[in-house]
């Protein structure tokens, strides 16, 4: 297949993201140089506990402390077994690993604790409001095997923490990824109109709303469009969408895409006056969307110029 990178970079730039293949990351990703024969984090020394999901999980929680993010999975690919294992839990340093099974074999691991290495590919997004990098071999494009490492890693509080598979794809990896519990996580900035853009219906409805509220003086209209990961960069880009750009016509919504339970989302409109230099194309404009559920509507993840298909 083809591989191209693309720097995302949306309208008042919401979170940029980079797809970048052979080379190390996005800074915002936070990862260390890839080791050079890349393998799951060796298991634990000691036997795990073979547990129900829901006890497992129990568990880390109640051994680690209050102060330590132990996010969990609200989505998982279907066919997993019953029970997981837990294994590799301690406090101080703050670690555990547990991992899903299928058919008794290891299919899908959780751990904290660990490297955030990146294992030679990568794509920058973000996973609970922080930086992360999905992360895959480059030979996956050149010498595909039965079994090859993915890897979705991040940092958050001062702790590495991974979801990795050798079976599942980079695509299911973000979907788990992007569906963790929020637990923790404050909203970074108040709505006072919601429902004014965010759409309980459909992806394409709130990147069209988005569209036409460029202009129309309602920072709280355009903060309504873009889900919380969007706002780890601040909020600045609102108030000059809501502004400092000319007010704009719809031209088309579409095509879309799937990507990790989400939405790549295209559109093209027309501004109403001239935008000057922001737009080199002249009065024409367009923009891909991740458009993902936040809370109980579709909101604006990501955006930019250029699309990026689904991870391996």
């Amino acid at each position: 297949m083809a591989v191209v990178a693309f720097l995302l970079a949306s309208c008042g730039t919401p979170p940029n993201t980079l797809a970048s293949f052979g080379t190390s990351p996005s800074s915002s990703a936070s990862v260390a140089a890839a080791p050079s024969s890349p393998s799951p984090t060796p298991p634990p020394t000691a036997s795990p506990a073979l547990l129900p999901a829901s006890a497992a999980w129990g568990r880390v929680r109640a051994a680690l402390p209050p102060t330590v993010a132990v996010p969990t999975p609200t989505w998982l690919p279907d066919g997993l077994d019953a029970t997981v294992e837990v294994a590799n839990v301690t406090a101080s340093p703050p670690s555990y690993s547990l991992w899903y099974l299928r058919g008794g074999d290891r299919t899908l691991r959780f751990a904290a604790g660990v490297s955030t290495d990146t294992l030679g590919s990568s794509i920058g997004t973000r996973v609970r409001g922080v930086g992360a990098s999905i992360t895959f071999p480059t030979s996956i494009f050149t010498s595909p095997a039965p079994r090859v490492l993915r890897r979705l890693a991040w940092r958050e509080g001062g702790t590495g923490y991974v979801i990795e598979s050798e079976v599942l794809t980079g695509d299911t990896l973000l979907h788990v990824g992007w569906s963790l519990d929020r637990t923790g996580v404050a909203h970074p900035i108040a709505r006072t109109k919601i429902g004014s853009c965010a759409s309980v219906a459909s992806p394409q409805e709130t990147v069209r709303n988005w569209v036409l509220a460029l202009g129309h003086h309602s920072e709280d209209t355009i903060i309504d469009c873009f889900a919380d990961d969007a706002y780890t960069d601040g909020s600045g880009f609102a108030a000059m969408e809501a502004d400092a750009l000319p007010t704009a016509t719809v031209e088309r919504v579409g095509p879309t895409s799937p990507i990790g339970g989400r939405t790549w989302v295209a559109v093209s409109w027309s501004f109403t006056s001239d935008p000057g230099d922001r737009y080199p194309q002249g009065q024409h404009a367009s923009l891909n969307y991740i458009v993902g559920l936040d809370g109980d509507r579709y909101r604006i993840f990501e955006g930019g110029t250029g699309a990026y298909a689904p991870p391996p």
